[in-house]
């Protein structure tokens, strides 16, 4: 996970959605300060807002157009 926030040059609060839950991303992103991973049906506005930086995956684009297209 830090050689992928590396890759993507986030050096700043980051918010990673993903399309379902995966426990092992999550359990690695949790270890990385300022980053906080959440799935599609758990994302809110207070997420989105609070982080500068939101990564997502096409996945997640492909179930976010899928839930609140």
């Amino acid at each position: 996970m830090v050689d992928a926030m590396k890759k993507l040059k986030v050096e700043e609060k980051a918010f990673v959605v993903l399309p379902a839950s995966n426990e092992v991303v999550q359990k690695s992103a949790r270890n990385i300060q300022n980053v906080k991973t959440g799935s599609v049906n758990t994302i809110n506005v207070y997420d989105l807002l609070k982080y500068k930086k939101l990564v997502l995956t096409v996945d997640a684009i492909k179930k976010l157009e899928e839930v609140y297209a």
